[in-house]
């Protein structure tokens, strides 16, 4: 039987993790990529937005989702996608903010159970608050 010792285990983790989130950016650009977002210097489709910087905004989003405690890759997915779709910071709205701190609920099925709580005016106050600020923009190259 083959044994995984903690050690060598923490060599994957981190390649892993790339893989996971090149997984994330692929399927953003290939599925919304024509989508139009705002960032601190103005709008910009996905499309258009350089493979640095989108790789730094998906890892933010992946750790924003984490903070959550949501550990399924497609829980976790459909976060950073939420974030794209609707506002990088659409998780400070009160009523997704109670969702995804629910205690009673597995972190993994939050995000399915904001469907059931919200209507179209929670996401429109969302759109509305749209912060670009709330980005993580702070390329790894520049040493952050």
């Amino acid at each position: 039987m083959l044994t995984i010792r903690r050690e060598q285990f923490a060599v994957f983790k981190p390649i892993a993790e790339e893989v996971f989130v090149t997984s994330v950016v692929d399927y953003i650009r290939n599925e919304h990529g024509v989508r139009t977002i705002e960032l601190p210097d103005g709008a910009i489709t996905i499309d258009a937005i350089a493979d640095a910087t989108l790789r730094t905004m998906v890892k933010g989003g992946i750790e924003q989702a984490r903070r959550y405690d949501l550990t399924s890759k497609s829980a976790i997915t459909s976060y950073v996608v939420l974030m794209f779709l609707t506002a990088p910071n659409f998780d400070h709205h009160p009523l997704i903010q109670h969702t995804l701190l629910d205690e009673g609920l597995d972190p993994n099925l939050r995000l399915d159970e904001l469907w059931q709580r919200t209507v179209d005016q929670n996401w429109v106050a969302v759109r509305q608050s749209y912060d670009p600020s709330e980005w993580q923009l702070k390329t790894e190259e520049a040493g952050t």
